[in-house]
């Protein structure tokens, strides 16, 4: 009996992918905790969530709709995470201008501030949605 040959040529192209996005993702997840402690806030939930599913194609002889929402560019992905930070109102402020003033590219929806249990704490909600590129770009690093 012959021993089986198994193929390892699909593992040796996905495994630096994976290894980039672990990267990326780590650098984002230290750049959070160091933004949060900065502004002297709380992260008390940060959830990923699923993306939306792509919008259908159009049949053929249906005409465009000039309203709906265009295909993201070859190699980047949507990351959505629910978020909820608790501090003083100005530190959450700053907090959320640090993720705004990010050289990542961002988007903040459904913002919602409440107030806290105890004064002069605050509690806001939000989900933020982070475009990642998930392919290494050699002339800039890769950076995600």
């Amino acid at each position: 009996m012959q021993p089986t040959k198994t193929n390892y040529a699909p593992l040796l192209v996905i495994t630096p992918i994976l290894c980039f996005l672990i990267v990326g993702a780590l650098a984002f997840l230290q750049w959070r905790k160091e933004t949060a402690a900065a502004s002297h806030v709380e992260v008390s939930k940060w959830t990923n969530m699923p993306p939306p599913p792509p919008p259908p194609a159009p049949a053929a002889d249906q005409p465009k709709d000039p309203n709906a929402p265009k295909p993201l560019p070859r190699g980047i992905s949507m990351l959505i995470s629910a978020v909820e930070v608790s501090g003083t109102y100005t530190d959450i402020r700053d907090f959320l201008y640090l993720i705004m003033r990010s050289t990542r590219v961002v988007t903040l929806n459904g913002v919602k501030w409440t107030r806290a249990e105890k004064w002069p704490q605050t509690k806001v909600t939000f989900t933020v949605t982070r475009y990642v590129n998930t392919e290494p770009n050699p002339t800039h690093g890769g950076a995600n």
